[in-house]
């Protein structure tokens, strides 16, 4: 299906103040390379609101304060973002927030840190000017702590990602106690909407002797575990939520109990917790020694601690919609629609992203459209393809964010606002 959105190039025409300078960062510096790591830009004039434009490379790890930047991997690009650091100094791969307001877009990368390392992707920052951060596309396969910490005050997207949590290791470690398992991510400030993600906690540390002394195995870590004291509202819509196996038990010299599964989203803190088509296996508990009881208890799709703060199911099914991850000018973009066989489908676009719910709506808005694409109801299987021609972006506009969320009437007759993207629009010169 090919769409001629005429009225797309009046309104990038009047969204000057969502355009921003970008920056390329090649570590091969081929043609138009500004910098060859994101180190040397930072170290050079980094403005607010830059967009670092990445090639294909593996760059060390990234922290900064103030600033609110984006980081997109070029079309077809592969990009790793690595730090090896561990102990105290063990930090993140990469450290980004709204520091400076306005909206930081992260898409299209693979963050990794080492065993006893540091949590490889931490979204930090501050409530102020609009502050959005909005990750896509991204995964932690490995990780040295939790795969993802989320601590922004502000708003934080989460779309299409896959955070792993590290796993227990009975045999690794410095403090001769083993590595510990821990949760796919933790949360523990601010609005947080997840979309068709996936995440995982790592596996219990099996009892044993460790330096001398007996110890029980631990529970399971939970896919996703909430620290926020504040009623906040975190929504998980169609996402993966997995803990990790309970460790097992042993008797060296006495009975040390297994470990339970952990849950797929744990509650320590933080009401205002619900989910929308959240699936994932039940986490088995550890295996209990020979004659030393019962074996770990099985973990829970979702649980909680406090009393009052157990998550709520909301009805419906989303719809997702995946746009190109980079486009230039004069280029197709493509909006592929998923996942909405018997679904009445719009697309809201916008250049802006926000976070708001309504009462009749299952899930979080976070595009502020300004226009709206009706689709009609979507027979078997499902899916449509949308070309779109990027028009000029005008002059002295080098780069535009649009964001495309797809809502949805499902064929239980629930409005469900769906899975969001986020594409770069880029002048033709880069």
């Amino acid at each position: 299906m090919r769409v001629a959105l005429s009225l797309a190039t009046s309104l990038l025409a009047s969204f000057v103040t969502a355009s921003a300078g970008v920056v390329v960062i090649d570590p091969a510096n081929g043609p138009g390379t500004d910098y060859t790591s994101i180190t040397a830009y930072l170290l050079a004039t980094p403005a607010n609101g830059d967009v670092l434009l990445l090639r294909s490379g593996t760059y060390s790890s990234v922290g900064f304060a103030g600033l609110t930047l984006s980081f997109v991997a070029d079309a077809g690009a592969t990009v790793k973002f690595v730090n090896p650091g561990i102990g105290v100094f063990g930090g993140s791969a990469l450290m980004v927030g709204a520091h400076g307001g306005g909206a930081s877009l992260v898409r299209g990368i693979e963050f990794t840190t080492p065993a006893e390392g540091g949590v490889p992707l931490s979204v930090l920052g501050s409530d102020v000017g609009g502050s959005f951060v909005f990750v896509e596309e991204c995964s932690v396969p490995t990780a040295g702590s939790s795969g993802a910490t989320f601590g922004s005050s502000g708003r934080t997207a989460i779309v299409r990602s896959s955070f792993h949590g590290c796993i227990a290791n009975e045999t690794a470690g410095s403090s001769g106690y083993g590595i510990e398992g821990k949760p796919g991510a933790i949360v523990s400030k601010g609005r947080l909407a997840v979309f068709d993600s996936e995440f995982i906690g790592g596996r219990g540390l099996n009892a044993g002797l460790y330096s001398g002394e007996p110890l029980d195995a631990m529970a399971g870590a939970p896919g996703v575990m909430t620290l926020d004291g504040t009623s906040a509202l975190k929504v998980f819509a169609g996402t993966n939520v997995v803990g990790g196996k309970g460790g097992n038990g042993a008797s060296p010299g006495g009975c040390l109990a297994a470990g339970d599964g952990g849950d797929g989203v744990f509650v320590l803190t933080g009401s205002g917790v619900k989910a929308i088509a959240v699936t994932g296996p039940l986490a088995a508990g550890g295996t209990a020694a020979p004659g030393c009881g019962a074996n770990g208890a099985q973990g829970q799709l979702l649980d909680h601690f406090p009393s009052g703060e157990q998550p709520a199911v909301l009805p419906g099914t989303p719809t997702t919609v995946v746009a190109s991850r980079v486009v230039r000018e004069g280029q197709n973009a493509e909006l592929k629609v998923q996942d909405a066989t018997g679904h009445h489908v719009a697309l809201l676009v916008g250049f802006v992203p926000q976070f708001t719910t309504f009462p009749n709506f299952s899930g979080v808005l976070v595009v502020s459209p300004s226009f709206v694409l009706d689709l009609g109801t979507l027979s078997t299987p499902g899916e449509l393809s949308i070309q779109v021609t990027v028009p000029e972006l005008g002059p002295g506009i080098e780069s535009v964010i649009a964001y495309v969320q797809a809502v949805s009437l499902d064929p239980q007759g629930n409005q469900v606002f769906g899975t969001p993207s986020a594409m770069l629009l880029l002048d033709g010169s880069f």
